[in-house]
């Protein structure tokens, strides 16, 4: 009877210490010994993390993530699993903004192309011809269009009395194009012309004609004034 009482006593006077623990840290099994571990709650997050290798091309853009600053690219960051708001800024390059999901299936380097601003010259024969780059009138030929974005341009070249000229030109990253129009007459301006010049020559030819008749008929009356004389 005096046994089991000890034993009762131990039992109450560990059960303390085996229940004892703290908000900061977590119960754990060693994988080689019966002992509890303790484990700490940063150590928990921290295996959550996610290493990402954050580049950009060209590199030496200022890498922003969650609206904060965490260097230059390439950089090498801890990411919390979930969305993230990606921001490469550099001097000379358009803002990128990318969105990234860091889970078990992302990637583990993101890589971000940066784009720089193109110039597109325009010009035409004749010269003077209007510009409209996607349906805005933009000046006329020769023109020089600056700080233009990369991507697809739809450019229409037109003047009075000449065909229009439609095309769509794609403008890369940081490219210095140039295109020169060759415009055409229409057909009705052809025509008109065509008609004028027709009714030129008819007057010519009547005056010529009228010109020969009026020196023969001035010849004929020399002629006669100099039979009357006689």
């Amino acid at each position: 009877m005096r046994l089991i009482n000890f034993t009762v006593f131990l039992y109450f006077i560990s059960l303390p210490v085996l229940g004892a623990s703290t908000d900061s840290t977590v119960q754990k099994l060693s994988a080689d010994t019966n002992k509890i571990v303790p484990e700490k709650a940063s150590e928990i997050n921290q295996k959550q993390l996610k290493t990402i290798k954050i580049n950009s091309e060209p590199s030496g853009a200022t890498v922003i993530v969650d609206d904060s600053t965490r260097g230059i690219s390439p950089v090498i960051l801890q990411l919390e699993p979930g969305n993230h708001q990606i921001v490469l800024r550099k001097k000379g390059f358009y803002l990128k903004r990318a969105e990234f999901v860091v889970d078990s299936l992302s990637p583990e380097e993101l890589v971000l192309t940066l784009q720089q601003p193109g110039s597109l010259l325009i010009k035409s024969e004749p010269a003077g011809a209007e510009v409209l780059i996607d349906g805005q009138n933009q000046g006329v030929t020769p023109i020089l269009q600056k700080q233009l974005k990369p991507g697809n341009y739809p450019i229409k070249i037109q003047l009075t009395d000449y065909e229009p000229i439609e095309k769509e030109i794609e403008l890369k990253s940081g490219a210095s194009d140039t295109l020169n129009f060759v415009l055409k007459h229409t057909a009705s301006y052809i025509d008109s012309v065509t008609a004028v010049t027709s009714r030129k020559k008819q007057f010519e030819k009547r005056l010529h004609l009228g010109i020969v008749g009026g020196v023969f008929l001035i010849f004929g009356l020399v002629l006669l004034g100099m039979e009357i004389k006689g």
